[in-house]
């Protein structure tokens, strides 16, 4: 958890690790967060699991069943809800890769989120499914990215225009895909 100076309630935002695991990369994000005056939960959807390794950060994302994620991200925002400084109208959520997906999967399922935003995470493009989505979506693409192609990233914001969601998408030109590294900037 990263917590901002001063006296709350806060808006906050749960934010979701890429594929390596919760890491220093996504605390020092975190921190940054906090600094604007966010409360930030981090929890770790690999329950322990971190990895520098290609192969590893794979197994980690196939081998976590998305029922269990949403049942824990369930629960991280139950305690949110109950705390008397967290702002509960103002709870959002964010990921990175993995995490980006992750967010926009959570926000299918849990009606109650403020905002979701998605960097760099596969994008869903029916607009039936994404007519669900309680709130405005921020989604964060690199042009150059060689897993998620421009192309898709159209389509998601073509999905989430049809389906009447409040949503802003910027690909950023030249940008692999993972190219924000950590609080002190990108690649």
């Amino acid at each position: 958890m990263a917590q901002p100076e001063g006296e709350g309630p806060f808006p906050t935002v749960i934010m979701i690790h890429e594929f390596w695991g919760l890491n220093e990369s996504i605390i020092s994000l975190a921190n940054l967060l906090a600094e604007e005056g966010y409360f930030v939960i981090t929890p770790d959807t690999f329950r322990g699991s971190t990895t520098g390794w290609v192969p590893r950060a794979i197994f980690q994302v196939i081998s976590t069943r998305p029922e269990n994620v949403n049942a824990d991200l369930d629960s991280v925002y139950a305690w949110l809800e109950s705390q008397t400084d967290i702002d509960s109208d103002r709870i959002a959520i964010a990921g990175f890769c993995y995490g980006g997906r992750t967010s926009l999967a959570y926000s299918l399922h849990n009606n109650q989120l403020a905002a979701t935003v998605i960097f760099y995470g596969s994008p869903e493009t029916d607009s039936a499914v994404l007519e669900s989505l309680p709130g405005p979506v921020l989604g964060i693409f690199g042009e150059a990215d060689q897993s998620i192609p421009v192309e898709q990233v159209n389509a998601f914001d073509a999905a989430l225009t049809e389906a009447g969601i409040p949503h802003e998408i910027t690909i950023y030109k030249g940008q692999p895909h993972a190219f924000v590294k950590d609080a002190l900037g990108v690649q």
